[in-house]
């Protein structure tokens, strides 16, 4: 299923099969690929093929000039573009969380894995069977 964007506040665009006011508390995500050097925890890092880059539970990800894939704990992939930061909040009762700060972040995701933005939560609803394609956008002037 396509979504469409359903909700604009402050510039901040959030297409979603469901929002949610609440957020996880642990993480155990990865970074599967990235096209250049990126930062995590405003250390540089590189993604190489076959060597997952593990994020710990309130780790921060910018990606700087280059698109990253995020795979969470349940296989779901969330790509991120150039430019873009997003926090790894947690991996709670198997729900993977990750918070788009700024920038765009495109995936396909299912009752597992949580996208957040300043304006909500996007997730599948819990009696979905099929996964959901979210789009989040947040512009910089608008960042949390």
């Amino acid at each position: 299923m396509t979504l469409r964007a359903i909700g604009t506040t402050l510039g901040t665009t959030l297409a979603v099969a469901t929002l949610l006011g609440v957020a996880s508390d642990a993480f155990a995500g990865s970074l599967t690929a990235a096209s250049g050097p990126i930062q995590v925890n405003g250390k540089e890092v590189r993604v190489e093929e076959g060597k997952p880059v593990v994020l710990k539970k309130d780790a921060i990800v910018d990606t700087l000039k280059s698109t990253v894939t995020f795979t969470s704990v349940a296989g779901d992939v969330v790509q991120l573009e150039p430019g873009t930061a997003a926090q790894a909040y947690g991996d709670e009762g198997g729900v993977d969380s990750l918070f788009v700060q700024r920038g765009v972040a495109i995936g396909t995701i299912s009752t597992k894995t949580l996208l957040g933005a300043s304006a909500g939560w996007a997730t599948v609803p819990a009696d979905q069977k099929d996964k959901s394609q979210v789009f989040i956008e947040v512009p910089a002037d608008r960042a949390a």
